[in-house]
């Protein structure tokens, strides 16, 4: 992902989601886990706050069936990367209430889609993320289809992060 921060010159950082895997599963809820990795190539440090990620059961969907939740907060220093461990919870109900024709062929589709909330020198700006990754409980097969996330709202917050420095 590359930035342009209007001061000359860019640079790229990126967000991962990595070892995603099925924790517990009762009648009501599914706990998924996973590390957000954050490799941090801005010019300087940022602190990962929380998150307003939610899981959905199609990507333009407005039925919320669960959560994406980080363990805790994290200082990130420029030129490093960092691992933060993250936990998705999927109200089951829910989601087979919206496709249960999905459970019938095997695979079960979720978009986890919201900002995660950084701070710079006390400062908060939100980081969209959006993931989609499908699970198949006939097989326990798990796997990450796509994701992206937009380093920093810089474009529409330039002036703002401007005078932090």
């Amino acid at each position: 992902m590359e930035l342009n921060l209007g001061w000359g010159f860019s640079t790229s950082s990126e967000i991962k989601l990595q070892n995603l895997k099925l924790e517990s599963i009762t009648q009501t809820t599914s706990k998924f886990i996973g590390d957000l990795s954050f490799n941090n190539k801005l010019p300087f440090d940022f602190d990962v706050i929380d998150s307003e990620v939610y899981v959905y059961p199609e990507k333009k969907s407005d039925i919320r069936i669960g959560d994406l939740n980080l363990d805790d907060s994290i200082h990130i220093k420029k030129d490093e990367m960092s691992i933060l461990n993250c936990q998705i919870f999927v109200d089951n109900m829910k989601a087979f209430s919206t496709g249960f024709g999905k459970v019938l062929t095997g695979n079960i589709d979720y978009y986890a889609i919201g900002p995660i909330h950084i701070s710079i020198n006390k400062n908060e700006f939100k980081l969209p993320l959006s993931i989609h990754f499908s699970y198949n409980p006939l097989s326990g097969k798990l796997i990450i289809l796509d994701w992206w996330a937009i380093q920093l709202l810089f474009i529409q917050n330039k002036t703002k992060l401007r005078n932090l420095f």
